[in-house]
């Protein structure tokens, strides 16, 4: 066959998509010299050779051109990128340095670090850097050392010793302290909500007002811990040691707070919510629980001997086995102190229990000492209030009180409201929390309301008396406190100046029996100066120890 016939039967049996496709691969020698192909209308001719060499052929150029190109393009673009990215690695590598150094300086300053007052800065931002790294801090030990509002959240501080440090305020939510030493520490107002605590050192700690809700506390040492006022919520004290320790006010109300086999010999519970709490087990040897609120607490198998229960809530608790006598306790009386206990149909005691007529009104708080003020103190407040009285105004009465973390202020607090309850009077309590700037604003907001009267129990009387002036409109009874500059329609205060005296001769006394004479070192604690009972009980006491040259006053 001719090679034009040749030429014409090869371009009519190949596809148009075949001839495109071989045009883009190879290059065609013309008579009018080398060009690339393909042109922008006609497919390109294919050169004279046989079938079947040039299927081989190009095939062969295919290959060739795709696996060449293929490799070319991956080889430039990995040579660009990583001439693209040396500076970015070139600056992690550096920030890799640069961190671990960080890392090790912080370590270096906390191992080194000297504890106690003094708020170092450093050491608490050492800490919180290494704990955004995640990284473990059991080993760290810092005795005494100031770290009050530090940052810790999710912390890993298994094991880690912080005998006698400030942790006031401290964020530790969900931090790991299973089998550290907080022994002693001062960790008050703190939030530990969830935070692992088991078996940790906290005896003689301070943690008044903080959050422990949901906290594990299994098998913790809370010996003669301050616990006034904590949030214990639904925490999990299991077998912890809690002797001695004062849970005043504290919170330890719901269904998952777990007491089972706590030690509570002669705990300090107080006024405490432990509603639907568990203590199965427990040891209530000499424990107060004097005004708590109990309802549907479970005591299955718990100890109770000289347990003081009361004006306390019983509604729903079962006690008919647990302060049953028996051999071994032969005698009822010995088992619980119920006067003013408070119970309800479901409440089960023994048969041979006395009779529980609490008052109702009266469960919860504690009832104000009957020695501390006379009889009359509050009928003579009802007496002032009517003259006052308007038409219009509500009958409503703020007591406003400088704060709840004692006995005094919650018995004062549940006698106002109760006895001005039954008089016909709502009665709104108002803690100022020791704040004597956020009690100035709230006898303001308090005067706004318009109430009938305002009983105030100051923080600072001195810094109140302005704001008393300045709301003449408003009948003010100051109680339990001096005024000094201003008058008011009716204040009761106690003596402290007598108060003072009767603690000087106290400390007379304990001297004569040490020393067989009155001699020795006397340490006065003042309380804060602004306080109209901390001066006038100072003056007491020093009235009787000046002027006795063997009595060294401090």
């Amino acid at each position: 066959m001719r090679p034009e016939a040749d030429r014409e039967i090869g371009q009519a049996e190949m596809p148009f998509a075949f001839q495109k496709l071989l045009a883009r691969a190879i290059v065609i020698q013309e008579p009018s010299g080398a060009r690339m192909w393909p042109p922008r209308s006609t497919p390109p001719p294919l050169p004279r050779l046989g079938m079947v060499a040039r299927l081989l052929q190009t095939v062969r150029m295919i290959a060739v051109s795709r696996f060449v190109k293929v490799g070319v393009v991956a080889g430039t673009t990995i040579i660009g990128l990583l001439i693209a990215y040396l500076p970015l690695i070139a600056f992690y590598q550096t920030q890799l340095v640069q961190d671990e150094d960080r890392i090790n300086r912080a370590w270096t300053l906390i191992l080194s670090a000297k504890t106690g007052e003094g708020g170092n800065v450093g050491l608490v931002n050492a800490l919180e850097a290494l704990r955004k790294r995640k990284i473990d801090l059991g080993v760290v030990a810092l005795p005494g050392a100031y770290l009050a509002s530090i940052q810790l959240p999710e912390a890993e501080l298994g094991g880690a010793r912080f005998p006698r440090a400030r942790l006031d305020r401290a964020d530790l939510r969900q931090a790991d302290l299973n089998h550290s030493d907080l022994s002693g520490a001062k960790i008050n107002f703190a939030n530990l909500e969830g935070a692992r605590l088991e078996g940790a050192d906290l005896h003689q700690a301070s943690l008044r007002g903080a959050k422990l809700k949901g906290a594990n506390l299994k098998g913790a040492k809370l010996a003669e811990a301050d616990l006034s006022g904590a949030d214990l919520s639904n925490a999990d004290l299991r077998g912890a040691d809690l002797t001695d320790a004062l849970l005043f006010r504290a919170n330890l109300h719901g269904p998952s707070t777990r007491l089972d086999l706590a030690d509570l010999n002669r705990a300090d519970l107080s006024v405490a919510d432990m509603r639907e709490a568990h203590l199965d087990g427990a040891r209530l040897t000499h424990t107060v629980l004097h005004g708590a609120d109990l309802a549907m607490a479970s005591f299955h198998g718990a100890i109770f001997q000289q347990t003081d229960l009361r004006r306390a809530n019983l509604a729903g608790v079962n006690l008919r086995r647990e302060l049953a006598a028996t051999d071994e306790r032969p005698g009822f009386s010995t088992q619980a102190i119920l006067d003013g206990a408070c119970v309800d149909m479901n409440t089960q005691l023994p048969p041979n229990a006395p009779t529980v007529d609490g008052n109702g009104d009266w469960c919860g708080p504690p009832r104000v000492p009957a020695n501390l003020f006379a009889q009359n103190t509050i009928s003579a407040m009802l007496e002032v209030i009517p003259q006052w009285r308007s038409a219009t105004a509500a009958r409503t009465i703020y007591y406003l009180l400088p704060e709840r973390i004692d006995e005094f202020q919650t018995e004062s607090q549940k006698m106002i409201e109760v006895v001005f309850s039954k008089m016909g009077y709502g009665v709104i309590s108002v803690d100022a929390e020791e704040n004597p700037a956020l009690q100035v604003a709230q006898f303001e907001e308090a005067a706004k309301k318009k109430p009938e009267a305002i009983i105030l129990n100051a923080v600072d009387i001195a810094n109140m008396e302005p704001i008393i002036s300045k709301h003449p409109e408003i009948m003010t009874l100051v109680y339990d406190r001096a005024v000094r500059e201003i008058d008011v329609p009716f204040s009761v205060t106690a003596n402290g100046y007598q108060t003072g005296k009767i603690a000087a001769v106290k400390s007379l006394d304990l001297l004569q029996q040490r020393h067989q004479e009155q001699r020795g070192r006397i340490l006065e604690i003042v309380g804060d100066p602004a306080d109209s009972h901390s001066t006038d009980f100072q003056k007491g006491f020093e009235s009787v120890i000046e002027g006795m040259p063997q009595i060294l006053l401090k």
